[in-house]
C-alpha cells in the first residue's frame, strides 16, 4: 500500500512540471502549424512539409528539439519511477499467491517494462498528433477526430492488458518470453480472461463514480484524499491479486 502512495506522490513530482512544459510547447507548435499548415498531417508530403516548415522558421525548430528532449528526459523519469515503485507493488501482492525474491522479481519488472514503454512512448506521440488534429479542427470549426480519439482508448486499454499479462510471468519465464507468452496467452485465452478484465472495468468506473459523487457532495480535498487512499489503495491491491488469480486459472 505504501509503495502506491509513495508511486504517486513520486510520479507527480517528477512529472508535473515536465508535462507542463511538453503542453506548453506542443500547443505552440501545433498551433503555428494548425496556422501554416491545416492539411498537413493529411498530405502525401507530410514529412517533407513539416520539414520545410521547421527549415524555414528557427523559433519553430527550436520548439520541436525542446520538445523532443523533455519527451527523453520525461520517459526515462516514469520509466525508473514506474519500476521501481510500482515493481515493489505487483511483488508485495503477488507474494499472496506465490513468494519471487525481491531482487528478480525488480529485475525482470524492469526488464518487461522495456517493450510497454516504447509502445507507452508510441501513444504519447499518436496523443500529439490527435492533438494537432483537434487544434485544427477548433481552428476551422471543423469535425472533432472522434475516431482518433476512440482508437487512443482503445490502444491504451490493450497496452495495460499486455503489459499486466506479463507481469504474471514474472518468475515463471524470463527474459523475452515474458513477452511471447504475454501476446499469446491474451490472444487465445481472451474470452476466458474477459470475465476478468470486465470486473476490474466495473470496478474502476464504480471508483471513478464514487469520488464523483464525493466531489458533487462538497467535502474538502483533504478529505477527499484521505478517502481515497483508505479506499483505492487497498483496491489496487486487491485488483492486482485478482488478475494474477485470473492469469493462474487460465495457465493450468
Amino acid at each position: 500500500m505504501l509503495t502506491d502512495i509513495l508511486f504517486f506522490l513520486a510520479y507527480g513530482f517528477f512529472s508535473a512540471p515536465l508535462y507542463l512544459k511538453i503542453y506548453e510547447y506542443s500547443e505552440v507548435l501545433f498551433g503555428e502549424l494548425a496556422v501554416s499548415s491545416p492539411g498537413l498531417l493529411t498530405s502525401y508530403a507530410a514529412g517533407e512539409s513539416f520539414g520545410v516548415l521547421l527549415r524555414q522558421n528557427p523559433a519553430l525548430q527550436a520548439i520541436f528539439w525542446k520538445l523532443i528532449a523533455l519527451y527523453v528526459l520525461t520517459f526515462l523519469v516514469l520509466y525508473a519511477v514506474y519500476c521501481l515503485f510500482q515493481g515493489f507493488a505487483w511483488r508485495m501482492a503477488f507474494a499472496v499467491l506465490e513468494e519471487i525474491p525481491l531482487q528478480q522479481f525488480l529485475k525482470q519488472f524492469f526488464f518487461a517494462n522495456i517493450l510497454w514503454m516504447l509502445f507507452y512512448i508510441l501513444y504519447h506521440f499518436l496523443s500529439l498528433l490527435v492533438l494537432y488534429q483537434s487544434t485544427v479542427a477548433e481552428r476551422y470549426a471543423s469535425e472533432q477526430p472522434i475516431f482518433l480519439q476512440g482508437s487512443l482508448l482503445v490502444y491504451a486499454f490493450l497496452l495495460s492488458y499486455f503489459a499486466f499479462l506479463s507481469y504474471c510471468f514474472i518468475g515463471r519465464e524470463k527474459g523475452r518470453i515474458l513477452w511471447k507468452h504475454a501476446f499469446a496467452l491474451g490472444w487465445k485465452q481472451g474470452r476466458k480472461l474477459f470475465p476478468y478484465v470486465l470486473v476490474l472495468v466495473l470496478a474502476f468506473l464504480l471508483l471513478n463514480f464514487f469520488f464523483l459523487g464525493l466531489t458533487r457532495a462538497g467535502l474538502q480535498e483533504k478529505v477527499r484524499i484521505a478517502i481515497g487512499i483508505l479506499v483505492v489503495i487497498p483496491a489496487l491491491t486487491w485488483g492486482r491479486v485478482y488478475w494474477k488469480m485470473g492469469v493462474e486459472q487460465n495457465l493450468r
